[in-house]
């Protein structure tokens, strides 16, 4: 009698490579759909929850929500290139073991808003709508696939964790992620746009593309904050000394937003040692503009932290940055 084939386990890279090439592709979708949003103005800003403010500012044409969407779509490609990487559909990104690691926090972090919102929901109908509930299941479920692909590819997260999870075994340096021989295999023509990161000079891209978007952040402070704020703010019924410091203020910021795209660029060309002080300067005044904006917006409008949404500028420096060094 013939004996009944032993049933087998999956193969882990196979895991590996279908969770993250999932997750990959629904961070691009969304990025995609993002990019959308401007199209429909604040209607879309609207039912999409991006707070009344930026609704109010797609109405009156203001570039900002553009430029907020566009940045947030760029994120989120950022986050798809990383995810396939580690899939071993492109070749592999620099820091591409904490990278994958914060994407993954991020996402769950979003999707555990889920929790008090079925409640919610559930408690009254009328004051959460279910889209809501819908954009936290997606970020719960692209946050559990990247958190899949982590679990079949242990090497793929940081030291300190994989000790953490497999005490009193060495801890195994994540290399190379392999690629596969056949599917998977991306056209030659994307094969010449991806940077060779086994050279100290490929990996300078980060930098030279941080020190773009930090002066796309400084012309967009310049020249379309200055009109929209600080000219309604001096023709208000206000004390000329308040009205005076306000101007000083955002100038001072002005120059401070200006210094960082000049310090970005200069360290994209210096030597790693000699530009770490002026990285780590430029990545706490990040921090600290991501930071202030995230906390003011937390205190004045609660759950709608994207009513100021310059906050979200910032966040592709503090990750471009540490790709850097």
């Amino acid at each position: 009698m013939p004996t009944p084939p032993t049933p087998t386990k999956p193969d882990r890279d196979d895991l590996r490579t279908r969770a993250l090439a999932v997750a990959g592709a629904l961070s691009l979708a969304v990025g995609v759909l993002h990019l959308a949003l401007p199209f429909y103005g604040g209607a879309g800003f609207r039912y999409f929850g991006a707070g009344e403010y930026l609704a109010r500012l797609a109405d009156h044409q203001s570039p900002i929500p553009t430029v907020t969407v566009v940045g947030i779509a760029a994120l989120l490609a950022v986050a798809a290139a990383y995810a396939w990487s580690a899939a071993g559909l492109l070749r592999p990104l620099p820091r591409l073991a904490p990278a994958l690691t914060v994407i993954t926090a991020m996402y769950l972090l979003r999707g555990l808003a889920l929790i008090p919102e079925i409640p919610t929901r559930a408690l009254s109908p009328t004051s959460l709508p279910l889209r809501e509930l819908a954009f936290s299941g997606f970020a719960l479920t692209t946050g559990l696939l990247h958190l899949a692909g982590l679990h079949a590819a242990p090497s793929l997260l940081p030291a300190r964790i994989r000790r953490r999870l497999t005490p009193g075994k060495p801890p195994v340096c994540p290399g190379r992620v392999p690629r596969p021989t056949d599917a998977g295999q991306i056209p030659p023509f994307l094969e010449t746009l991806m940077p060779d990161t086994s050279t100290a000079t490929s990996r300078r891209w980060p930098l030279w593309t941080a020190a773009t978007i930090a002066a796309a952040i400084a012309a967009l402070h310049l020249f379309g904050g200055t009109p929209e704020f600080v000219g309604p703010l001096v023709r208000a019924n206000l004390d000329a000394p308040v009205k005076q410091l306000f101007r000083v203020l955002w100038h001072l910021c002005t120059l401070l937003l200006a210094s960082l795209p000049v310090a970005l660029a200069w360290a994209a060309r210096a030597d790693r040692r000699t530009a770490r002080p002026v990285l780590a300067y430029v990545w706490f005044i990040a921090a600290a503009f991501t930071g202030v904006f995230f906390a003011i917006n937390l205190d004045a409008f609660g759950a709608a932290v994207f009513t100021l949404p310059q906050w979200t500028l910032f966040i592709p420096l503090l990750i471009l940055i540490p790709l850097a060094t």
